[in-house]
């Protein structure tokens, strides 16, 4: 049977593959990227370079902190205002702006549910280990 703490890893290090998965592909694939995951016009490969480079150094960090989520919450809070403050800017293009309804379940539910589980994560790890 699965301990709190070893799901609280599990779910950390997932993160962290997705986020360390998405920052390569921005870094070494960005043209692919921008086609199709994040078609933002217009297409800036310096741009996509330089948010896969955060983005990838995020997942190095979610990574180093699923060996012990508690002792590394605030990697794991510095993860949540990054996906917090890119969610934010989700709701502003695809809502406000009027983004397509696939854009917006591609854009603003998938950032959504990164920054949930990344709030979850958050927060089971200020309980001690067990």
């Amino acid at each position: 049977m699965l301990t709190t703490q070893r799901m609280l890893q599990i779910l950390v290090a997932a993160l962290g593959i997705i986020n360390l998965t998405t920052g390569l592909a921005l870094v070494f694939a960005p043209q692919w990227f921008f086609e199709n995951i994040g078609n933002y016009p217009p297409f800036n490969r310096h741009y996509e370079g330089d948010l896969g480079a955060f983005v990838t150094a995020i997942g190095i960090g979610l990574l180093w902190a699923a060996r012990a989520p508690q002792k590394y919450r605030p990697l794991i809070g510095i993860a949540l205002l990054a996906s917090a403050l890119h969610l934010v800017n989700h709701v502003y293009d695809d809502v406000l702006m009027g983004a397509s309804i696939q854009q917006m379940i591609s854009g603003v539910i998938t950032v959504a549910l990164g920054t949930a589980l990344l709030t979850l994560a958050f927060f089971l790890a200020r309980q001690p280990s067990n």
